[in-house]
């Protein structure tokens, strides 16, 4: 049966068709691989409610996998852009930690050799922070430590001078005494 509708022609395809005939019955959709006039299609069906019409289409495989591979195609160029990104990002990660941990180090060194006046610097907001500011908490214990050993000193130190002065005093008063007897 032909149809001619706006010079076009119209073949029925599904009407007495051994795939169709197997699935008109259907309740529910589905789809299967058929070969019609020697090619391959995916046939899929669906029917409309409790109506009795049915659905369906041929989807030639040829355009299916020209979908699927320009799906694979754009799969790939995604995947390549992501690794690129993360090896981006994780190179300035890697880069912007070294850096800290570079200026700490140096920080660090400085305090070793006995400059108490360096502080810890950073302008990170995660663990550095955090590490930073024990590290200024632990530098600021040293300084109060230091300068409370260094006023024990200098107590030490007038003790000392006072000491000092009354062993010098006792000894004039023994000379004198030595002097005396």
């Amino acid at each position: 049966m032909r149809y001619i509708a706006q010079q076009r022609v119209i073949e029925n395809v599904f009407v007495g068709s051994s795939f169709f005939e197997e699935t008109r019955n259907a309740e529910q959709q589905g789809s299967t691989e058929i070969r019609y006039q020697g090619k391959s299609y995916l046939y899929v069906y669906a029917p409309v409610g409790p109506t009795g019409i049915m659905i369906c289409g041929l989807i030639p495989y040829s355009n299916i996998m020209e979908d699927a591979k320009a799906i694979r195609n754009i799969t790939v160029l995604l995947v390549i852009l992501a690794v690129v990104v993360a090896l981006i990002v994780g190179n300035i990660i890697a880069r912007n930690i070294s850096e800290t941990l570079r200026k700490m180090v140096s920080s660090l060194e400085k305090v070793a050799e006995g400059d108490l006046t360096t502080d810890f610097v950073t302008k990170r907001k995660d663990e550095f922070l955090q590490l930073n500011d024990g590290l200024n908490y632990m530098l600021t214990g040293v300084r109060d430590i230091m300068s409370d050993v260094k006023g024990f000193g200098k107590e030490v130190y007038d003790l000392s001078g006072t000491v000092a002065r009354t062993a010098d005093s006792i000894h004039i008063s023994m000379m004198g005494i030595s002097d005396s007897v």
